[in-house]
C-alpha cells in the first residue's frame, strides 16, 4: 500500500515508516507529528526531532518533545510552525 492510501486509512505510524522508506523525511515528520497528537505509535521520534532541528523548525520539535514528554537540548532557531 502506498504511503497516501496508509495515511488516508489513518495509521500515521505506518505513513510515516513508508515516507522514510521512499526518503521523504518532511512527510514522515508531519505523519509522526500527528500520531503522536492522536495517541497513536510514532515510532522512535529521535531521527525525526534531529532533522527538525537542523532544518531549524523549532516549533514543531518543540510541539513534538512536549507531546512525548522530553525536553529539548540547547536553543532551536526557525520560524513557528504554519497555522
Amino acid at each position: 500500500m502506498e504511503a497516501a492510501a496508509v495515511v488516508a486509512a489513518g495509521d500515521f505510524g505506518l505513513a510515516a515508516d513508508r515516507y522514510r522508506a521512499i526518503g521523504s523525511l518532511p512527510d514522515e515528520a508531519a505523519m509522526r507529528l500527528h500520531a503522536l497528537k492522536r495517541g497513536i505509535e510514532a515510532g522512535d521520534m529521535r531521527p525525526t526531532l534531529a532533522w527538525w532541528h537542523t532544518v531549524g523548525a523549532a516549533g514543531y520539535a518543540r510541539e513534538a518533545a512536549e507531546a512525548i514528554g522530553v525536553g529539548l537540548r540547547g536553543p532551536v532557531s526557525g520560524p513557528p510552525p504554519p497555522g
